[in-house]
């Protein structure tokens, strides 16, 4: 999965130190932890990648039992 560095009004920022937060331009809120709809959303993402792989890996293989048959 691709990292995201913005999502809505929320962007991922570097501090000085190195260190990674998170920023709302709307709000202008600054804060150490990913906002819970960014994780949410990367979540579902994820939960959807895992199911297009899975339905590709099963019709490769009704495919392939198919050509067995």
């Amino acid at each position: 999965m691709k990292e995201i560095k913005e999502f809505g009004s929320w962007s991922e920022q570097t501090s000085s130190s190195g260190r990674k937060y998170f920023y709302n331009r709307d709000t202008e809120v600054s804060q150490w932890e990913k906002p819970k709809e960014w994780r949410e959303y990367e979540q579902r993402l994820a939960e959807q990648e895992r199911l297009a792989a899975e339905q590709e890996r099963l019709q490769q293989q009704v495919g392939h039992n198919f050509l067995l048959s």
